[in-house]
This record gives structure tokens, C-alpha cells and sequence, in this order.
């Protein structure tokens, strides 16, 4: 993973509060799929990272597509990042 990922995946686990701390997060796991994130873990989620990284996310950035994967929310947080 990369400094980004290791970032977002750390904040998956910290809002995440049930989460076993042995479940293995690799860039491309399937957050939603395999039920890790509720609805209100993705906005604290959101909340989180644009605080720890001092961005801002856009609300049109906001759809299911981009909280698939660790590997998709870190591209969205980068381009938010970007677009700053």
C-alpha cells in the first residue's frame, strides 16, 4: 500500500469500532461488498479523512463507486486533494 492507502485504511479502522484488528485491509478490498462500512461509517469515514489530510471531498465525489476499494477512496481523496 501506499502512504495514501496506509492513511485510509487507518482510518478505516479507527471508525470502524467492531472491526477485528487481525481482518487483513489490502488496497483492493471490497469494503461494501463484504459489509466493513455502514452508511454512517462512510460519512464519519469522509469526515475523518478530510480532517486528517485537510482537504475537502466534493459532494458530487460522494458515490457508492468511490468506496468500493481502499485503492478507490485514496483516488478520490487525491483527487480532491489535487483539485485544491
Amino acid at each position: 500500500m501506499n502512504e495514501l492507502q496506509t492513511q485510509v485504511a487507518q482510518e478505516i479502522r479507527r471508525v470502524v469500532k467492531g472491526m477485528d484488528p487481525t481482518q487483513p485491509l489490502t488496497p483492493t478490498t471490497r469494503l461494501l461488498d463484504e459489509g466493513l462500512l455502514s452508511s454512517l461509517e462512510l460519512l464519519e469515514l469522509v469526515l475523518g479523512l478530510e480532517t486528517a489530510l485537510s482537504t475537502s471531498i466534493p459532494l458530487e465525489e460522494l458515490t457508492s463507486e468511490n468506496f468500493e476499494t481502499i485503492h478507490d477512496i485514496a483516488a478520490m481523496v487525491k483527487r480532491a486533494a489535487d483539485a485544491k
